[in-house]
């Protein structure tokens, strides 16, 4: 038997008329907001069916863009999106379609940015909860309930037993796992939603031989804040990032840049970029 959660019975904390055409527009956005992790210059909304015909008179489209823009469910600016200051600092299209083949309430998103391009497709299922179905040429299963990491990586064969072997390490239980892939060989993604946080470390490792860990290597640490520090791994090979301030909602990022090499090994060349995004769940950021 099914179980009931208290969103089945009343409505979210929303700025309405509808859970599932405005609050769930809006968790969307911001769904899809967490997933391209940069600032757009544009964005195009797809919407389909239902999202389509009724979307305008829910604020529908308000909602997603809301949600692109970093807004709550709850906030009451959301009334009048079009019009505010941060609706200026990016360009936006919407387009009214139909194709009875998706979900009564879908959306695409297009994300174009000056370094990055992201197709994103989500529903919303009612009762303000949704799930993004799609990133690119991949399928993914994501609420944005848990703790989720998404990679994209070439298909070969053990790639998700050395992933869920070092989540395991970490000793943390996988809540779900869903995998895809263009072809056999060819890039491949996995969607794992955790029950906890995995570290933030960098391991540095030969990569010919990846038992054989590298120590006393330095890294330069950049944080969100402008902050620096001066890192070096240890006998273990890692360096360990903590005690980052999270105090908006938001994207952040990180850059570790090696500043020296170990003997026999050349200096790794490109700056390593950690993007991490947080939201405001229960007054506490995430």
């Amino acid at each position: 038997m099914r179980q009931s959660s208290l969103l089945d019975i009343i409505s979210p904390i929303m700025v309405g008329p509808s859970s599932s055409h405005t609050a769930g527009a809006v968790r969307l956005g911001l769904l899809a907001r967490n997933v391209y992790a940069a600032k757009p210059k544009k964005v195009t909304f797809k919407l389909y069916n239902s999202y389509a015909k009724t979307g305008k008179g829910h604020g529908t489209d308000k909602g997603l863009l809301a949600g692109v823009l970093g807004f709550s469910v709850d906030d009451t600016r959301i009334k009048d999106i079009f019009n505010s200051e941060e609706a200026k600092t990016i360009s936006y299209d919407f387009e009214f379609l139909e194709d009875f083949n998706r979900h009564p309430n879908a959306v695409d998103f297009i994300f174009e940015g000056d370094n990055l391009n992201l197709f994103i497709s989500g529903d919303s299922i009612g009762a303000g909860e949704v799930v993004i179905r799609q990133i690119n040429d991949f399928t993914v299963k994501l609420a944005g309930k848990y703790d989720t990491l998404i990679l994209v990586y070439k298909d070969l064969p053990g790639m998700i037993s050395k992933v869920t072997k070092y989540i395991q390490d970490e000793n943390i239980n996988i809540a779900s796992l869903h995998c895809d892939r263009t072809s056999k060989g060819d890039k491949a993604s996995m969607c794992i939603c955790l029950d906890g946080v995995l570290n933030e470390e960098l391991i540095k490792q030969d990569k010919n031989d990846t038992s054989k860990k590298l120590s006393g290597v330095q890294f330069k640490v950049t944080l969100p804040n402008g902050e620096t520090r001066d890192l070096t791994t240890g006998e273990d090979g890692i360096i360990n990032i903590k005690g980052i301030e999270i105090t908006q909602e938001g994207t952040d990022t990180i850059k570790i840049e090696e500043i020296s090499q170990p003997a026999g090994y050349n200096k790794l060349i490109e700056t390593i970029t950690i993007q991490v995004t947080k939201e405001l769940v229960n007054e506490n950021y995430e």
